[in-house]
């Protein structure tokens, strides 16, 4: 193609010069989503002057850093089109998605932390869709596997860089699933138990990186901090200054009943109700993030007798399935599954517990397990009308021309 990029008060910012000509692959995170969205609907020969919103314009291959608006003018002069991701061979399907990670890797260096995250967590999805679609054979299983997990622990550190605890375990332990004896997935899952203050947790899994690896000084130098945080002197300490025992729970909620502790929490859950209701859902949403967090410490450092464990459940449950929504509602898929799956754990027959793991699962591109629990939910509420409209839409993707739509990539040159 050739194309030339404006700023919106029409100075030239790079492009085409004395017949230069460019070539960019769609798909691979290093095109503008802006220009990769209009080329896709672009004819050979065909000539174009595209407006591009910032967000939407970054493109190393043109040299735009996405800090401000654009306009493109560009020729498509030729493409080929990729294969569709159903029809690739495993070995395809891994030097495809391998280029995205690669592309992501230069981007995490040239320090656009944000973008790089974002193409390890699509990276991810694509192998994760492709792979539950189909199954591959034992030979092409193990490089596909050791694919998935380095974009897993990639998108495990991101999601533990930015606050995202919940999201970062599961991302770490589902890496673990695919490669039981690797040491990075045992500290990311560390860390990410230490973010949630499951400080004993944490201790194994930093543990279990020096079994496998003595001399990791990271995991080390996390044993020790952990072992400095669990002296009485430095508890004491803590306490004194924040209130705030070794799980994350104030001292005063240590000492709470079980019906103390679910009278307490009850409250912040109600206090989020009516921040939700009035508009303040990031505010809301974070109320049920901490409510569950002081929760679920609690009943960590102490167990509750079974008559009080009932309602106990049911209220982390309510908890876990408000923090999916939430995290549905963002886009954080990965987030939202592991809350509906804690949720299901402790009430296997909620309905909403199903239909949020079937929303999250959908948004993965998990679209055969979406079936399942949007199916479970039927089954168990045959009249409820959301996971019939969701099975409907399932339904009407898997046809073989919305699997063409869906699936269209191009390469462009």
């Amino acid at each position: 193609m050739r194309a030339s990029a404006y700023s919106t008060e029409g100075s030239f910012l790079n492009g085409t010069a004395n017949g230069t000509e460019w070539q960019m692959t769609l798909g691979d995170g290093s095109c503008a989503d802006g220009l990769r969205l209009a080329v896709m609907s672009m004819r050979r020969a065909e000539t174009a002057r595209i407006n591009i919103s910032a967000h939407m314009a970054r493109d190393p291959t043109l040299g735009l850093s996405g800090d401000e608006a654009v306009v493109v003018e560009l020729e498509l002069l030729r493409f080929t089109q990729a294969r569709a991701l159903q029809q690739m061979s495993a070995s395809e399907m891994a030097e495809h998605v391998g280029g995205i990670k690669a592309a992501a890797n230069k981007l995490f260096a040239a320090g656009e932390r944000v973008a790089a995250c974002a193409e390890y967590e699509r990276g991810w999805h694509l192998l994760r869709a492709s792979r539950t679609s189909k199954a591959a054979a034992a030979e092409e299983a193990s490089p596909l596997d050791a694919l998935e997990a380095a974009l897993l622990l990639n998108s495990a550190a991101c999601a533990y860089s930015d606050g995202r605890h919940t999201e970062a375990l599961a991302h770490a332990e589902a890496a673990l699933a695919l490669s039981p004896d690797a040491t990075k997935a045992h500290y990311r899952k560390g860390q990410a138990l230490r973010g949630l203050g499951r400080l004993a947790e944490a201790k194994a899994a930093f543990s279990a990186v020096v079994k496998l690896e003595p001399q990791n000084r990271q995991a080390h130098t996390e044993l020790a901090a952990l072992a400095a945080e669990a002296t009485p002197a430095a508890a004491a300490a803590g306490e004194a200054a924040s209130g705030v025992g070794p799980a994350g729970t104030s001292s005063g909620e240590q000492q709470m009943s079980a019906s103390e502790v679910a009278e307490h929490v009850g409250g912040i859950k109600a206090a989020a109700n009516k921040l939700f209701a009035a508009g303040e859902r990031v505010a809301a949403c974070a109320e049920y993030e901490r409510g569950w967090h002081l929760l679920r410490a609690s009943r960590t450092s102490k167990a509750a007798a079974a008559e009080e464990a009932s309602p106990l459940d049911a209220l982390e449950a309510a908890l876990l399935l408000n923090s999916a929504a939430c995290a549905y509602s963002d886009g954080r898929h990965t987030e939202a599954l592991a809350h509906a799956e804690a949720a299901l754990a402790l009430s296997p027959d909620a309905t909403k517990a199903h239909y949020r793991k079937g929303q999250a699962l959908r948004g993965l591109g998990r679209l055969a397990e979406a079936k399942a629990a949007f199916s479970a939910v039927v089954k168990l509420e045959p009249q409820n009308r959301q996971a019939h409209t969701e099975l409907a839409a399932l339904a009407a993707e898997a046809t073989p021309a919305a699997a063409a739509a869906g699936e269209a990539a191009a390469i462009v040159s």
